[in-house]
């Protein structure tokens, strides 16, 4: 497996002895480890995020009822993670052969409170370790010294009781087999080989903590490492604060250290893009899809959709089952509502990609770059937009409409505090229903799908209807979501591509 594509591991098991060989052999490895013994005087003070392997105990008790056994190892995995962690492996560790294991899978899958691990690895601990009996010197210089005692009864008494409290006349030691924890990765890896896509998100995890670090510790270097070092980094850090919010800086720490983190995340992508240009990728380890479609299963069946240029298409357990450019053409020997449930699959998945690549979250209503989006309520204007936009307006439902406004003003002006006045697009966010009644003109411009409140839409701004307002009503205004710097260059783009065209200047 590639080295340190796992960050920490978290290990639950009641014996540490069983675990502690295999906690010291992936510090070697540079793999910090997080046990726990399962009691609940010990367990986390809160459920813990960004693990990405997780071994587990099976057996805490003699308990042999397999729903006794996975309520307490649901138990624990609750109080052990996060329901906000996102993916990670599981490794059932049991000295025993797993005969619980169906059990356990077919019951996680129903626990709603539980985090769902993306992969669950059967690993069983005699393959990894051995029991070995030694002779027990302190029970054995006891027994020798009671030898001289002339009461045999009183010799026996003692002895018994010792091995009562456990000191028995052998000691029982956990020991890892050779190449143990080679092997235990090595199974990891075949692991993760089969599914391609978790490996890759890993990949890429380990190479932006790596870049981080070393973007840290070029950072501290900057300066010799003595009595003048932080002061030294912190003017840095306070130049940094400066270069990313120019003269619209306040003067409090919080202000200095969000917008020199800001400077830091500008340099990220570049020690991030070394790190992936000089990453060995073995293509044997992995595999792509010849037809990239999302996949359903429905009533032991195999559903997959995709779209090209022109359609979208539906298969049935790989066989060509229909296909469609608009709900309204399904053929009338297709499941409509299996072909609904699909395609609305397909939107959801789509939409849920292009807010995450587009939009930002709104963090708070301080306004500190352009790329807001921003909600109004002005039905006479959303009407006049209304009529601007689509081409036939008559079946359109307004309800499923909104007016909004995206502030299209200059970084630098924001960054300077040069702003008078703040440049706005005025556009439309709207639903599924009206998406086929766009008009496809120079003037408008129309995003992907995205998701935004549980909901699909699109958002459509007219490069006619563009003004300027105070910073003051902007503030004022709802504020739904920001634009990333991709899409807002993309937009400003098309917008002076627009306005500057030449048409006809002669008779």
């Amino acid at each position: 497996m590639q080295e340190n594509i796992i960050d920490k591991v978290f290990i639950i098991d009641d014996k540490y002895e069983e675990v502690l060989p295999v906690i010291q052999a992936l510090a070697k490895k540079g793999i910090p480890t997080i046990y726990w013994n399962g009691n609940v005087d010990t367990k986390p003070e809160y459920p813990l995020s960004g693990i990405r392997l997780v071994i587990l105990d099976m057996r805490f008790s003699f308990v042999t009822d397999s729903h006794t056994i996975n309520t307490n190892l649901f138990n624990l995995l609750k109080n052990a993670i996060s329901y906000e962690n996102g993916p990670y492996i599981l490794f059932i560790w049991s000295k025993h052969d797993n005969e619980y294991l169906e059990d356990f899978r077919a019951d996680l899958r129903k626990e709603s409170e539980i985090p769902q691990p993306y992969l669950i690895v059967n690993m069983e601990k005699n393959k990894f370790m051995k029991t070995i009996s030694e002779k027990n010197e302190i029970y054995e210089e006891i027994a020798s010294t009671l030898n001289t005692a002339n009461n045999i009864e009183i010799k026996k008494e003692i002895l018994d009781i010792l091995e009562n409290v456990g000191l028995s006349d052998s000691i029982e030691r956990i020991k890892t087999k050779e190449n143990a924890v080679e092997e235990l990765m090595d199974t990891l890896d075949e692991k993760l080989k089969e599914a391609n896509a978790l490996y890759i998100l890993l990949i890429w995890e380990s190479l932006v903590r790596t870049s981080a670090s070393k973007l840290v510790n070029d950072i501290a270097s900057f300066s010799e490492f003595d009595e003048t070092w932080d002061n030294n980094i912190k003017t840095l850090i306070q130049h940094l604060a400066l270069a990313n919010a120019g003269k619209a800086l306040g003067e409090t720490a919080k202000e200095y250290i969000i917008n020199a983190m800001s400077s830091l995340n500008h340099m990220l992508p570049d020690e991030l893009w070394n790190q992936i240009m000089g990453q060995h990728i073995d293509e044997n380890n992995f595999s792509f899809i010849n037809e990239p479609s999302i996949i359903k299963e429905i009533d032991n069946n195999i559903y997959s959709i995709s779209k090209t240029n022109t359609k979208f298409i539906i298969k049935e357990n790989n066989s060509d089952y229909t296909s469609f450019r608009s709900l309204s053409q399904i053929n009338e020997g297709a499941d409509k509502q299996l072909c609904e449930e699909l395609y609305n699959l397909y939107l959801v998945f789509l939409a849920n990609s292009n807010s995450k690549l587009l939009c930002e979250k709104v963090n708070s209503n301080c306004i500190k770059k352009p790329g807001g989006l921003y909600k109004i309520d002005n039905p006479e204007f959303s009407g006049e937009l209304i009529n601007s936009i689509f081409k036939n307006n008559a079946n359109i439902n307004t309800d499923n409409i909104s007016l909004i406004k995206l502030d299209i003003s200059s970084s630098c002006d924001y960054a300077q505090d040069k702003l008078k006045r703040i440049r706005i697009l005025w556009g439309l966010m709207i639903d599924q229903s009206c998406f086929s009644y766009i008009n496809n003109t120079e003037d408008i411009y129309c995003t992907p799908i995205i998701k935004t409140n549980d909901k699909i839409v699109k958002l459509v701004f007219n490069f006619h209807y563009i003004s300027n307002e105070s910073k003051d009503i902007l503030e004022q205004s709802e504020k739904l979501f920001s634009f990333r710097e991709l899409l807002l260059t993309e937009i400003k783009h098309k917008l002076s591509t627009y306005i500057s065209r030449v048409g006809i200047i002669n008779l």
